[in-house]
């Protein structure tokens, strides 16, 4: 495949994406992404996560660089994309915001404990300081 690591890149850059979250998208670090985009080589099983990821074919990877411009900005490719990637995030989203909630919930909880626990606190060092001072 040709310009396989320019082709990456410009994937990437059609999802405005850094090399930090695309190599997170697919589980590689963004030294990772670097070392691709500047020739560097991508295995079998790298070009699979991307077309998984991003819902592509590992033919479409054999356009030349125009036709590969073209498809990236096709209205088809990017609804169909954008579309069940919304539904992902929209989840995602959902799971991370019930977490936050049972974690706000807690820390309600501990701050009430706490401030009760501190309350105690005051009033038996209020007790020492008087039994000190006798």
């Amino acid at each position: 495949m040709e310009n396989l690591g320019l082709k990456i890149k410009m994937l990437r850059e059609s999802f405005d994406m850094t090399q930090e979250t695309f190599g997170k998208h697919i589980n590689v670090s963004r030294g990772h992404i670097a070392f691709i985009e500047n020739g560097g080589k991508v295995t079998s099983v790298l070009l699979k996560k991307i077309c998984k990821q991003f819902k592509l074919k590992e033919d479409d990877f054999n356009k030349n660089i125009d036709e590969f411009e073209y498809f990236l900005t096709d209205k088809e490719y990017v609804n169909k994309y954008d579309e069940e990637e919304m539904m992902k995030l929209i989840l995602k989203q959902k799971n991370e915001i019930e977490v936050l909630q049972s974690e706000v919930f807690y820390l309600k909880e501990n701050n009430s404990l706490l401030k009760e626990n501190n309350s105690y606190l005051k009033q038996q060092n209020e007790l020492l300081i008087k039994n000190q001072n006798k």
